[in-house]
């Protein structure tokens, strides 16, 4: 075990963990899946490439991000009917280590 991990540090890890993959997993897909359907109708050349718990990473042509952006956003938002939307933040960048935030409401 690393320096300044404790079981107790492990032993919470294992349970957040564990009730996000409890969690996530019915919004996660559904939502996956709409923005899926939402990127085909408009045409759009993204494409999903990976998730791991409640986060996804697209491959997008860099001339549709906006769109892209916006178009998966909103469809994941709304994956279900609630009064209150589900929260979905757009992060753009060639490498992990180059991400931004994207705002996909911008036009």
């Amino acid at each position: 075990m690393p320096i300044g991990i404790t079981e107790d540090h492990v032993a919470l890890h294992q349970a957040v963990r564990g009730w996000l993959e409890r969690h996530c997993p019915p919004a996660v897909p559904r939502a996956l899946l709409d923005a899926d359907r939402a990127i085909r109708r408009e045409g759009l050349g993204a494409l999903p490439l990976l998730q791991i718990l409640d986060e996804v990473l697209f491959e997008v042509p860099e001339a549709e991000l906006a769109e892209s952006a916006r178009v998966c956003a909103h469809a994941m938002k709304h994956a279900y009917d609630r009064e209150v939307p589900l929260a979905v933040g757009v992060e753009a960048g060639a490498n992990w280590a180059d991400l931004e935030a994207v705002d996909p409401e911008r036009r």
